[in-house]
């Protein structure tokens, strides 16, 4: 399994490696994530969000979302809110075996 493997024809997917700082879920399937370094360029040209959320007990979990948008919270540093996010599953693939790199913002098409 790779983060490629979650992209939709034509779409942008953002990867996201968090320990759950700053991570929140809501019931109605929104949420937002932390305080990213990212791309200024790429901000509006997202279509999808992918969670890989290592707990405390270093399971590692994804989640997909659609994205809404990202908010600057500091210079160069953003929090990205989702809705319609859905648990996918626990995989046992660390982060670079997954996406590939060792940044914890990825950016796929």
């Amino acid at each position: 399994m790779h983060a490629r493997d979650f992209v939709q024809p034509g779409k942008r997917l953002l990867a996201l490696f968090t320990n759950g700082h700053l991570l929140t879920f809501n019931n109605d399937g929104t949420g937002s994530s932390g305080n990213w370094i990212m791309d200024d360029h790429r901000i509006n040209t997202i279509d999808q969000v992918l969670i890989y959320l290592r707990d405390d007990s270093n399971i590692n979990k994804l989640y997909t979302a659609t994205y809404k948008y990202a908010e600057k919270v500091e210079d160069g540093r953003y929090c990205v809110y989702f809705e319609h996010c859905k648990y996918i599953k626990e995989i046992e693939q660390n982060w670079v075996q997954f996406t590939g790199a060792q940044q914890v913002v990825r950016y796929f098409e």
